[in-house]
């Protein structure tokens, strides 16, 4: 008759608690870096909406005709706990105004940026009487 053992072996029980914990080092290691490429992304994103609500300004004040109130200077802003340098720039023609604002900041994985350029009519157009034309049947 033979003799079975019930239950686990101390050996058996430090093994299961070795694989735990490995397992458990692999989850924290795995939550730590989604944490961080979040932050990352909501940098992105906070540049985006700083790069956008600066062109909606210029887009406003170029449809006016103030191009003078349009602030072009390299800014520094902070927001939720990391730093954008902005670095605008207008140019002027007589019939087309262009904006462009360069967004960076740091991150763990370097320096990131976006730009952004948008362009606004500054002269009402007149109708082209080209277009206006009948077409010729034939």
């Amino acid at each position: 008759m033979r003799n079975h053992p019930q239950g686990f072996t101390l050996i058996e029980a430090m093994i299961t608690l070795l694989v735990l914990s490995i397992g458990l080092l692999g989850l924290g290691t795995l939550q730590a870096r989604l944490t961080a490429s979040s932050a990352e992304l909501h940098s992105g994103n906070d540049a985006y909406r700083l790069a956008s609500a600066w062109l909606e300004r210029f887009s406003y004040l170029a449809a006016v005709n103030n191009p003078s109130a349009i602030n072009t200077r390299p800014e520094q802003i902070t927001q939720r706990a990391a730093r954008f340098e902005t670095r605008p720039s207008l140019s002027f023609t007589p019939a087309l105004s262009t904006g462009s604002i360069i967004v960076a900041w740091n991150t763990r994985a370097g320096r990131q940026s976006i730009r952004l350029q948008r362009s606004a009519c500054t002269k009402t157009p007149q109708s082209d009487k080209l277009w206006l034309l009948p077409h010729s049947t034939d």
